[in-house]
């Protein structure tokens, strides 16, 4: 039924999948809440120190924008199974 709409109306059907990537965006963002500080100096000693390489490199990979990424990644090979245009993207087969 899904693939046949959007083989008949693809620009609802585009449209609707950047919708629904709208929303994993805005969804993504909901574990990694932002805090903004507005005076350092008020923070304690603990709060103010360096954080070592692992926490630095963890960081980097733990924020909203990896998670996004990592989920439209999914998306994508969960719509492209579930609608068998593998051959259409350019894989022959799958490995």
């Amino acid at each position: 039924m899904l693939k046949e709409f959007a083989l008949r109306r693809p620009l609802l059907f585009s449209l609707g999948l950047a919708f629904l990537l709208l929303g994993l965006m805005f969804v993504s963002r909901l574990p990694f809440p932002e805090t903004i500080v507005g005076d350092v100096g008020e923070l304690s000693p603990e709060q103010i120190r360096r954080p070592t390489e692992l926490e630095q490199a963890i960081s980097s990979i733990n924020n909203a924008e990896t998670l996004y990424l990592a989920l439209a990644a999914i998306f994508a090979v969960a719509t492209i199974s579930a609608f068998g245009w593998w051959r259409e993207v350019g894989f022959n087969r799958p490995a």
